[in-house]
């Protein structure tokens, strides 16, 4: 074979790859006909046992059609090379077979041929971009180590890791980023659930890439194993790239859309964790924090809860969701109520119910207390070290938590049981379950009782489909509310809960409920637990416009702490916050959320609406953000409502055909007053809108369509 022949052009939507087929190398060439990608097409495994030495590999290239097989060996196992030739985009995978006896498998680098960095892919790579929230991208150093590391745990996290607070702790984040060469932009996605601990972990260092899956030697090597399956793409810009990876994940059927929904999910939700936490924080007298367990104790319970849901009806701050949140039970695993707070738990459900409330129950699945009743009768139900002693976490500074092995049977009947107890009819008969602390699962360096069931990324997500399908089992209407901003974790869940706000950023929530957006995933809980006084009111009209708005503190607000991210020391909510939130919650009851409308998120331009899909006002809005989102509006066929939170200038567009329109301010006591000082313009209505708090309660337009 010439050398011409050897090398074989790949047709990409900018520029072109090459395959050398004596070398098994891939190169991607820019549309000025520059290499700016050299990726190996190896996988070095690194194995539990052994001197972990790679073997030079001979690779034999077997063409058929699109389809490319190499083939090679190390000291332990067997290998095939297989890249797969799509629409505009390459696909490679790893295939090995131990050559003579099972061997456990730590790590499998792909893109270098040797152990160590010095053979990994060469590149001139200088930017990254990850649908990570909080923690988008960054540059490439040319010298020295950065890597990101997209999935669910949150405990390993090592000094060359430039985001160590991504994956479930904010959102489940899909497996791909965008590498841009110049103005290119390189697609790196990985094509299912990987068994490792990461979906995708790239690693750049003195300017070479290698793509990590980290086992842990919980992979048991005893037959052909696949490993994971990644793409390469290319597009013009970052965003582009990753929406044309996710696209395909749904066009191939490898991620479903969320089809359930019930209008009684859609909230707005109250979960009076953080009224707790403040009351707790004032009736102390001191600004430190001493503990949950103190604080659940004295203020999770019948009593402060009925004191929080008066202080909402006479501040007229509607909810059609409570979430009953942590500490209503004896202990992670012992899914009881705590007779010490509230007496008789499920008639406090069944008084909330009968309110025409939507109940939802708090639920940590990961972590098994060693006073608990599941722990004293099941220790075979927790993970295990390689010594085989039960693996721990310490929570609240002393709580030993051990943590939930869901490859056992017996786990996943206590679990059924479970939610038979919160769901069912005999039990507590609750409408949902908040399943939390879901980025926080067993580590793949556990030892589980089935491995071949799933770890890592799989195991997780194996755990979140059981939950789901058995909590429908019990209750086929029940509200499954979770962290799953993923699209392969769609069907896990029926309310996306974008996770806790603790960084001091307004943007937070609508980055995350962005991010979650473009993923394509089921509507977004926007949880605010720490309630922060600069941005409740704020936050909550954007909320509105593009997702469930929760409310986990009224009568207090946090302020930040000076020395990091936390709740913040405790003050009262003044009364205008407190009218103005009331306007906002009335509006969005009046024109709720739902994945029937087309919500629409621009974290960047500050632009968030909702739209109808059908009806008479189909591709207009439901709701919007108005004034650089210091007002919102909410639409039906009969009229309009909105509210500003200043003094300001507004301009709100009209349904197409509006006629007959008429402006009134609206008091507290829903008494209504036109007002002629408006004007129509470019089927719109200009109006200088008041602080809608005091006397205004909101601005009303009537109209005719």
């Amino acid at each position: 074979m010439s050398d011409s022949e050897q090398v074989i052009r790949i047709h990409l939507e900018r520029g072109w790859a090459e395959l050398d087929t004596k070398s098994a190398v891939l190169r991607f060439v820019n549309s000025a006909g520059e290499c700016y990608y050299d990726f190996k097409l190896s996988a070095n495994i690194e194995y539990m046992s052994g001197e972990n030495l790679e073997f030079p590999i001979e690779f034999v290239c077997e063409q058929g059609g699109a389809h490319f097989v190499f083939r090679g060996r190390d000291c332990f196992s067997t290998k095939e090379i297989h890249l797969e030739v799509k629409n505009c985009s390459v696909d490679y995978w790893v295939l090995a077979e131990p050559i003579e006896k099972p061997v456990e498998i730590k790590c499998v680098h792909y893109g270098q041929d040797a152990p160590g960095h010095e053979n990994a892919s060469i590149h001139r790579l200088e930017e990254f971009f990850i649908l990570c929230p909080d923690r988008y991208g960054s540059c490439i150093p040319k010298t020295d180590k950065i890597c990101f590391k997209l999935g669910v745990p949150s405990f390993r996290f090592s000094k060359d890791n430039n985001f160590p607070h991504e994956g479930g702790r904010t959102i489940i984040a899909p497996y791909v980023a965008a590498l841009r060469s110049a103005d290119e932009w390189l697609g790196v996605g990985t094509m299912e659930i990987p068994t490792s601990e990461y979906g995708l972990n790239m690693t750049f260092q003195d300017s070479r890439a290698v793509i990590d899956f980290y086992y842990g030697g919980n992979l048991k090597f005893d037959g052909k194993f696949a490993f994971p399956k990644i793409t390469f793409f290319t597009n013009q810009d970052k965003l582009t790239t990753v929406s044309r990876y996710i696209e395909r994940l749904y066009s191939e059927g490898l991620a479903v859309r969320n089809e359930q929904w019930d209008s009684g999910w859609a909230g707005p939700i109250y979960c009076f964790f953080s009224d707790q936490m403040y009351e707790y924080q004032s009736d102390r007298s001191t600004q430190e924090f001493a503990g949950e367990m103190t604080m659940t104790d004295n203020y999770c319970n019948d009593a402060f809860l009925d004191r929080c849901l008066t202080f909402l009806c006479e501040r007229a701050i509607p909810y059609g969701m409570i979430i009953i949140d942590y500490g209503w039970f004896v202990t992670n695993g012992q899914w009881t109520p705590n007779t010490k707070r509230f007496k008789n738990f499920k008639e406090t459900i069944k008084k909330l119910q009968a309110m025409g409330k939507k109940v939802l129950i708090w639920y940590s699945p990961y972590f098994i207390s060693e006073d608990s009743e599941h722990y004293r009768e099941h220790p075979e139900i927790v993970v295990k070290k390689r010594d085989g002693t039960p693996f721990f976490v310490v929570r609240f500074g002393k709580e030993i938590n051990y943590q939930s092995d869901f490859t056992h049977p017996a786990m996943r009947e206590l679990v059924r049981k479970d939610f038979e107890f919160i769901l069912g009819p005999k039990g507590l008969n609750a409408d949902g379950i908040k399943i939390d602390c879901t980025h926080q699962p067993p580590t793949i360096d556990n030892v589980f009782s089935d491995p071949s069931w799933g770890t890592g990324e799989m195991f997780h997500y194996k755990s979140s489909k059981f939950m789901y399908d058995t909590a429908k089992d019990i209750k086929p209407n029940c509200c499954i509310n979770t962290t799953a901003g993923n699209p392969f974790f769609n069907r896990t869940y029926d309310l996306h809960r974008i996770h806790d706000g603790f960084e001091y950023n307004l943007d937070a929530y609508e980055e995350r409920a962005w991010a979650a957006w473009v993923c394509g995933v089921g509507i977004s809980d926007l949880d605010d637990w720490p309630s922060y006084d600069l941005f409740t009111v704020r936050a909550n009209l954007r909320k509105i416009a593009y997702g469930i708005p929760s409310l986990y503190a009224a009568s207090k607000r946090g302020v930040q702490r000076k020395t990091k991210c936390t709740w913040g020391y405790a003050l009262s909510t003044s009364d205008d916050e407190l009218d103005l939130l009331a306007g906002i919650y009335e509006l969005y009851c009046r024109v709720p959320g739902s994945p029937y409308q087309e919500i629409f998120i621009d974290p960047f331009g500050k632009i968030f609406h909702r739209k109808y899909t059908s009806g008479k006002l189909e591709g207009f809005y439901a709701a919007t953000t108005l004034s650089g989102n210091q007002a919102v509006a909410v639409y039906d066929e009969d009229g309009a409502y909105l509210i500003s939170i200043s003094d300001v200038g507004i301009y709100a567009p009209l349904p197409p055909g509006a006629t007959n329109v008429k402006l009134s301010v609206v008091d507290r006591n829903d008494r209504e007053r036109e007002i002629e000082d408006f004007e129509l313009i470019d089927d719109g209505i200009v109006l200088a809108a008041k602080r809608c708090c005091g006397e205004i309660k909101c601005y009303k337009i009537a109209y005719r369509i």
